[in-house]
């Protein structure tokens, strides 16, 4: 299996994944799905509080309207519920199936008549009965079975050739179908007449029923498993809905006797307990194949014997996602259950106890975030043991299954909790209940002292559901609303989304923390949120070869990564060249605002091994706290100390090179230019960088309108308007020039100019002498021409060193690598350009195990490592850079 390659190779990276995706399903998922179900059921006991009594009071008693909107809200509440069984019709078998069949019309027929029903009933005044619930179930079986023998027949039509195969095939699914839609009923029924009643017993009863619930639901559970994953005319990632109503309604009786508990004491051995169960539960899935696996193959040791082992009743890709699918709804469907079941008694004891509110409301509260804190905790520790081992050892793609699939499993998980919310609640009091009728409430019926609590409690928790759907939508829209550019290569693709959808969360909390007053500014944020997000991830790989020491060079921070395999301390003098290794001078990308030593130490560390050479970081300052030319300055600091102090890192001086991604290869670019200029008036030596390597660098100011740009505008990981705004914060400090930079009336003073030629070889010779339209101050101005900031607009490339230039397809700086590059070989430099069909990013971003990890960025990687061994394994000679 493919998971099998892939799957971490040490204990504790599978382990640390296992962590992460247990926190996802349970915590996150979990909590998602519970609040919304606690939502639901807070709104419906307002209602219940602020309006009548179905069971004591007379129907006929009632004023019109009010029988008018009951009879109404009942009908849309039916038909919600009929329609259950259709929207899981549609999640396992897809809408054309149901288009094909007319599925549609016939739910809808069913629901017409349902209301038809109520209406009649209404009508003769008469909708009060207790019987007439009776017929409604009828019409639900009826509709349920409709639907499963219609897709039955389409199944065995499209699967078997012989009439008697066909018939047999169509009853075989429509009653598995029908079996597993329909069976919340009777779980339904039994939840109330058999289990409910025995609440009134002692709690010591109650926690002995909760402790052999789980035990005694395990058959029933294994053989509906066993019977869903021989299901061939099913997705095998679509199987574990049929039963996952059999899975929710065991966790949610288990829960609610748990909850139900006074003793903390009891509670907390419950959970326990329960977990257990669980594990045991989720492991034997995949034991009992190996048990029968070895028991099979001792009994019979032949060819047949290896037939059967590798048919669908034992270890195949149908029956593994099955596994891992129904471990993810185990965890995702009990992290609910506590959660609303919890809510659910809280809740209860709020509307109907007798203690003061104000000491009624802090008590429950605090019990109910004590009592899910402790239950989840014991879960998480269970889950995350259960999902290690299923993933290091029995070969179950758990992590895999969830990143993937996570919308499917959360959406198969609410619609249950919804479904029964629907069935349990007089929902037309909630749904339902417009400004006319709370007046009407409030006129006919009395209003209690404690409905001035609810209705406070209720305006903060629709505040509260109002924030969660709006995160929960913008995440979505950040989630599924990249935009893929045109020729985007296929493999890429996932990563691209990704990294776009990382990128946009985080402008979404830093703009979110500078609106509450969190953080310095916006950009500060992002910084903090790449910085934090950095150190989640961060693997501390290869520190066994590597001595890694964080210090400072002429007062600019830097982190130094040295191979120890080769290097000698010892080495402390120039006469002593063979202990020395190439040096390599990183500065680190992010805009001149976001970037840190952080955020690049897995790249800077696989940098340092896979090209054994001394790779030292640069932590230079950054906008919008200093602005150009701070950064330059700090960069240039570094550079120049390490060719007066390399020796005493273990760097051969004459071997130092520099290198930089994105803002950080424009530093690089800068620095190595301004070294050509004036170095000799620096150096102790006459020693100049041996190369450079600019990955995707911003190398001018002047037009942020050429092709890439255009054809990049709108790209998710970097936008013209980003890069734009990024400049503006170096130049600047702020993106006050922002809106002048891309409209390029910063720069039409210098149309025609040389300079514009250097980007446009047609306005070569035409002086135009137009004032720019905006007021730049002296640095700015100083920025769009000067190579400390452009290096494309220098005028004299003497003494710059070999360069190797990488720039991205998909990247608004694509072009400017390109005229780069071209300048380069006109003034005779030995250059090597090579564009990738990838983004913005992707090198850096090409980690080890690093999910944004593409084949072009490993690709890149690898042409880098060998390219600094290339220029590592020569001095520098002076003659070819300045000539004779």
């Amino acid at each position: 299996m493919g998971w099998k390659r892939s799957r971490p190779t040490k204990w504790r990276m599978s382990l640390w994944k296992a962590m992460k995706c247990v926190f996802c399903i349970q915590i996150l998922g979990g909590l998602a799905v519970g609040s919304l179900a606690i939502a639901i059921m807070v709104l419906a006991f307002n209602s219940d509080d602020l309006c009548y009594d179905s069971q004591s009071q007379n129907w006929t008693s009632l004023p019109g309207k009010i029988q008018a909107i009951i009879v109404t809200g009942e009908s849309i509440q039916a038909f919600v519920v009929q329609m259950w069984s259709f929207l899981l019709i549609v999640a396992m078998f897809g809408w054309p199936l149901i288009k094909k069949l007319n599925l549609v019309r016939l739910n809808l027929v069913g629901a017409f008549i349902d209301t038809c029903y109520r209406l009649y009933f209404q009508v003769y005044g008469i909708y009060g009965k207790s019987w007439k619930s009776l017929p409604l179930n009828a019409l639900f079986l009826i509709i349920v079975l409709m639907n499963s023998i219609l897709v039955g027949k389409e199944i065995a039509n499209n699967s078997e050739t012989e009439r008697y195969r066909k018939v047999k095939k169509t009853i075989k699914v429509s009653a598995i179908l029908a079996t597993q839609l329909a069976r919340w009923i009777p779980i339904t029924f039994g939840i109330i007449y058999c289990i409910i009643p025995l609440f009134s017993r002692n709690e010591t009863f109650i926690a002995a029923i909760a402790g052999v619930l789980p035990l005694m639901t395990i058959l029933p559970k294994a053989i509906m498993r066993l019977v869903a994953q021989r299901i061939d005319f099913l997705h095998p990632g679509d199987a574990h809905v049929l039963i996952s109503a059999l899975y929710s309604a065991s966790a949610i009786v288990f829960r609610v006797m748990q909850a139900d508990l006074t003793s903390l004491k009891l509670f907390i051995l419950l959970s326990f307990a329960h977990g257990s169960v669980d594990l045991l539960e989720r492991l034997t899935i995949v034991m009992r194949d190996y048990l029968w696996y070895f028991i099979y193959k001792k009994l019979k040791r032949d060819a047949e014997a290896e037939a059967m082992l590798s048919a669908d009743k034992f270890r195949t890709p149908r029956s593994m996602r099955f596994i891992a699918d129904m471990s993810i709804q185990m965890i995702l469907g009990e992290s609910t259950a506590l959660i609303v079941a919890v809510g659910f008694i809280q809740l209860y004891s709020f509307m109907y106890s007798n203690n003061s509110p104000s000491f009624t409301d802090m008590h429950l509260i605090a019990d109910f975030f004590i009592r899910v804190s402790i239950a989840l905790s014991i879960d998480f520790v269970f889950n995350l043991f259960s999902i290690w081992i299923q993933m290091s050892y029995l070969n179950v793609a758990v992590v895999r299954v969830w990143k993937k699939k996570w919308r499917k499993h959360l959406c198969s998980r609410l619609l249950p909790q919804i479904t029964e919310q629907m069935y349990e609640r007089d929902w037309e009091r909630v749904l339902f209940i417009p400004a006319f009728y709370r007046c009407v409430c409030l006129m006919f019926f009395e209003v209690s002292t404690r409905d001035v609590n609810m209705r406070i409690s209720i305006v903060f928790l629709c505040i509260f559901v109002v924030l969660l759907a709006i995160v929960f939508n913008r995440i979505y829209q950040r989630l599924f609303n990249v935009l893929i550019p045109d020729d985007f290569p296929l493999n890429s693709t996932r990563q691209f989304k990704m990294v776009g959808f990382s990128f946009g969360l985080a402008k979404d909390l830093a703009y979110l923390g500078s609106l509450i007053g969190v953080g310095d500014n916006y950009y500060s944020n992002i910084a903090s949120v790449f910085t934090f997000t950095s150190g989640l991830y961060k693997n501390n790989t290869y520190s066994d070869v590597l001595e890694i020491n964080d210090t400072e060079i002429y007062g600019v921070g830097v982190r130094i990564y040295k191979p120890v395999n080769k290097t000698k301390k010892s080495a402390r003098n120039k006469s002593d060249r063979a202990a020395l290794m190439p040096g390599l001078i990183y500065l680190h990308g992010g805009g001149w605002t976001l970037g840190s030593l952080e955020a690049y130490d897995d790249f800077c560390r696989r940098l340092a091994v896979s090209a054994q050479v001394i790779v030292v970081s640069a932590d230079y300052r950054q906008a919008p706290q200093y602005i150009y030319p701070t950064q330059f300055n700090d960069c240039y600091n570094v550079a120049i100390g390490l060719l007066n102090t390399g020796t005493r890192h273990g760097v051969d001086v004459a071997r130092v090179m520099v290198a930089g991604d994105s803002a950080g290869g424009n530093l690089a670019a800068a620095v190595s230019h301004y070294l050509a200029t004036v170095s000799e008036k620096h150096c102790r030596r006459q020693t100049y960088l041996r190369a450079q390597i600019l990955i995707y660098p911003p190398l001018q100011f002047l037009d942020f309108n050429l092709s890439s740009y255009k054809m990049n505008a709108v790209n998710d990981v970097l936008s013209q308007e980003d890069h734009a705004n990024f400049v503006s914060l170096y130049l600047n400090g702020s993106t006050d020039l922002t809106e002048f930079l891309l409209s390029g009336n910063h720069s039409k003073h210098l149309q025609g100019t040389k300079y514009m030629s250097y980007l446009h070889k047609s306005t070569a010779g035409i002086m135009w002498h137009v004032e720019p339209q905006t007021k730049l101050s002296s640095l700015p101005m100083e920025a769009l021409t000067q190579f400390k900031a452009s290096p494309l607009m220098a005028e004299n490339f003497r003494g710059v060193p070999p360069t190797f230039i990488i720039t991205a397809n998909f990247d608004v700086l694509r072009d400017e690598g390109f005229l780069y590059a071209e300048r380069l070989r006109s003034a005779k430099i030995q250059v090597k350009y090579k564009n990738y069909n990838s983004f913005h990013g992707f090198v850096t971003l090409a980690t080890e195990g690093g999910e944004a990890r593409t084949d072009e960025g490993d690709e890149a990687f690898a042409d880098i490592v060998q390219y600094i061994k290339d220029m590592g394994s020569s001095r520098l000679d002076y003659q070819a850079l300045f000539g004779k």
